[in-house]
């Protein structure tokens, strides 16, 4: 009984890689469009935060909310290729909470 236990998680830490999840075979073209898509949502993160502090916008803006739920976005997909789940976590609560702050407006439009 004891072998066969063996032989199976033995089995199992072959396929899992270093981080205990089953590796994905990503290909290099999409592992670097993958990063382009990281850069993005970081840059524009930092636009969106420069425009706020700068006062070329207002925090709760179309502008500011919708450029942090699409770098939000594309930092989910970026973290979520890196294994990085705290910040995707992070990251999608941020989509959500820009996603509301864009509801909120929208239904107290004039």
């Amino acid at each position: 009984m004891r072998s066969i236990h063996t032989k199976c998680w033995k089995r199992w830490a072959n396929i899992l890689n270093k981080t205990g999840f089953p590796e994905i075979e990503i290909s290099m073209s999409l592992k670097l469009l993958i990063d382009i898509l990281g850069w993005t949502g970081s840059i524009l993160y930092l636009l969106a935060y420069a425009l706020v502090s700068l006062k070329k916008t207002e925090g709760d803006s179309v502008l500011y909310q919708g450029m942090n739920v699409v770098a939000g976005l594309l930092l989910v997909v970026y973290t979520l290729s890196l294994g990085a789940f705290a910040t995707t976590g992070l990251n999608a609560v941020w989509v959500l909470v820009g996603l509301f702050t864009l509801g909120r407006r929208w239904l107290t439009r004039n």
